[in-house]
């Protein structure tokens, strides 16, 4: 497959490119650290707006101010109105920093360092996760801890968060060339093992769509193979092995299956009850306690479905202007998906939009830290379309004026 390198020289916005990092850094370890970059960065697209110096592209534009719009509507028949309006806040928190990246004036590469930041904030998640799972204590970030640095992620949260990042690394590492590509096969295979370690059913299902998708896309099947071979390795090879669980999915008096069970039917029930506005953004856990069957004693905290979910929480209307967001970035999926010259951030962007939305069949996607990290680095790469340069073809130029004949 031919590739169009992104990394064509052109000017840097570091003041963004810095903010972006020290967010994607922290997103493992501290919220408080996250939520003021993010303003920081909210700032930053204020001040460069206000002095027209950058301008959010429409789509993203129009597709962030559905998906805020139709999350705000939902509380008018909110449940549970204050719940909502802190969840609308937060997603408008998320969105803002997104808006920021999309917007930024520069079309010059994303700098090694900023990938830097955020795989080894990664790498400190995967070895956190573990010494947890080999040892039963924390022990790389006890120190963190004592100083008021808890962990933000549990194992579930952590596999989501490896499944996306295993999706741009493994993209990035089918179309890298030279000294540098073998540091993003390195990053992949932690990824794997991180995957392993969690042993969240979900992400593996995301695993699988993204290998597959990636490696039939550059077809390099043997790639995916690997990928596939390094799981199944440290799947064997971790305590509570993937395996284990994957033989739960046979006997249907699983806890884990009779719960989301129980959630897809209670979700169906809300949808029913509110289908056009639902019953508040962020308040299924008190629509759940109303519509949940008497005497249930499982407080299940989402549907673990992520479109039954927006549509119980927000309703058709909620579902809709998520989709908007996501049309909104569709240069980025369409170019990964069918152009015959894709960058490999497109790439890999698009295997982990179909990783996200295959897992979010069975689990609750693009929230929190992984949303922001997905959204984030999509605006990236749609800002960085422009910075595109397409190979010259050889044209035979043709004089228009005959030279005169003696």
């Amino acid at each position: 497959m031919t590739t169009t390198s992104l990394e064509q020289p052109g000017p840097r916005d570091w003041p963004l490119h810095a903010l972006l990092a020290l967010s994607l850094a922290l997103l493992p370890f501290t919220r408080s650290g996250v939520t003021i970059t993010w303003a920081s960065m909210a700032l930053l697209l204020a001040w460069r707006v206000w002095r027209r110096e950058a301008a959010i592209p429409r789509g993203v534009l129009v597709g962030a101010l559905l998906c805020l719009g139709t999350r705000l509507l939902s509380v008018l028949s909110s449940v549970d109105v204050p719940a909502t309006v802190n969840a609308w806040l937060g997603w408008g928190g998320l969105m803002l920093p997104v808006l920021a990246v999309a917007a930024r004036r520069d079309r010059g590469p994303m700098p090694g360092w900023l990938h830097a930041a955020w795989l080894g904030s990664t790498l400190a998640l995967g070895l956190w996760l573990l010494g947890e799972l080999l040892t039963g204590r924390h022990i790389l970030l006890g120190p963190l801890q004592v100083f008021g640095f808890p962990m933000m992620m549990n194992a579930t949260d952590a596999g989501h968060y490896s499944m996306l990042l295993f999706a741009w690394t493994f993209g990035l590492a089918l179309l890298a060339r030279g000294k540098s590509s073998w540091a993003w096969h390195a990053a992949w295979i932690v990824a794997v093992a991180m995957l392993a370690a969690c042993s969240e059913k979900a992400s593996a299902i995301g695993f699988l769509a993204a290998t597959a998708f990636s490696s039939w896309r550059v077809r390099r099947p043997i790639m995916g193979a690997a990928a596939v071979a390094a799981f199944a390795g440290f799947s064997w090879v971790f305590p509570r092995t993937l395996w284990q669980r994957a033989v739960e999915l046979g006997n249907l008096q699983d806890a884990s299956i009779l719960y989301r069970l129980k959630a897809w039917r209670t979700a169906l029930k809300m949808i029913a009850e509110r289908p056009f506005t639902g019953e508040g953004y962020g308040a299924w856990k008190a629509a759940y306690g109303l519509a949940r069957s008497p005497g249930d004693p499982w407080p299940l905290y989402h549907a673990h479905n992520i479109y039954l979910q927006t549509l119980a929480e927000t309703g058709f209307l909620g579902l809709a202007g998520f989709l908007a967001l996501l049309w909104g970035f569709r240069p980025v999926w369409q170019a990964g998906w069918r152009s015959p010259k894709p960058c490999s951030e497109e790439l890999a962007l698009t295997a982990a939009l179909l990783a996200f939305a295959v897992a979010g069949l069975f689990d609750e996607m693009w929230v929190a830290e992984r949303g922001y990290a997905f959204f984030a680095l999509a605006a990236l790469a749609w800002a960085r379309r422009g910075s595109r340069v397409e190979p010259f073809e050889k044209v035979t130029l043709v004089p228009i004026v005959k030279p005169f004949e003696k």
